[in-house]
């Protein structure tokens, strides 16, 4: 196919039955069993508010997993990660719904949007985030000690998202790209 013609492929969508059919089933209680271990939401297929849980700023993009769980905590990542685990699910991350490009059918979502924490050190001049957090709440903390963060050009962007390689702001030309600025990483 040469790149003037049109592909049958670019108009098709998925239909609800076909969606439903990428939904895994679990055993009776397996998800009660989850709403137990987390502090957050938990959300399963077909669940109101699903689709709030799950939306992201790229409307091309529309997330259909299996479950979904509203972290507000490691803990909560981590309760998640192993019930994935257990029920062979696969593992989808997102934190403020900027930077999806392909749909998380079928799999477990954790979003993080919930954790917000931001620590500021001004001695060492760092900041730790958790990581649903937005580069405003680093920006408002930093300037109380006289400080500001290497955000984009945005700051409604999230800090992992960005620092990870998803953009480079005005000042990246005199103070490195965020990968190259950024101290640690916590997985």
């Amino acid at each position: 196919m040469s790149l003037t013609e049109k592909s049958e492929l670019s108009s098709a969508v998925l239909s609800d039955t076909v969606l439903d059919t990428l939904v895994p089933a679990f055993p009776a209680g397996a998800v009660d069993e989850l709403r137990s271990q987390v502090h957050g939401p938990v959300y399963v297929a077909g669940d109101d508010g699903m689709a709030a849980e799950v939306a992201t700023w790229n409307v091309a993009v529309q997330h259909t997993p299996a479950v979904a769980v509203g972290a507000t905590c490691a803990a909560d990542v981590v309760a998640a990660v192993t019930w994935a685990v257990a029920h062979d699910l696969r593992v989808a991350v997102q934190a403020t719904g900027h930077g999806p490009v392909r749909n998380a059918a079928g799999s477990l979502m954790i979003t993080t949007r919930r954790m917000q924490g931001v620590q500021i050190d001004p001695e060492r001049r760092t900041a730790r985030v958790e990581a649903g957090t937005k580069w405003v709440r680093v920006l408002e903390a930093a300037a109380e000690f006289g400080l500001t963060g290497l955000c984009g050009s945005s700051s409604d962007v999230g800090v992992v998202g960005y620092t990870l390689g998803g953009g480079m702001g005005s000042s990246g030309g005199s103070t490195g790209s965020p990968p190259t600025t950024s101290r640690r990483s916590r997985w």
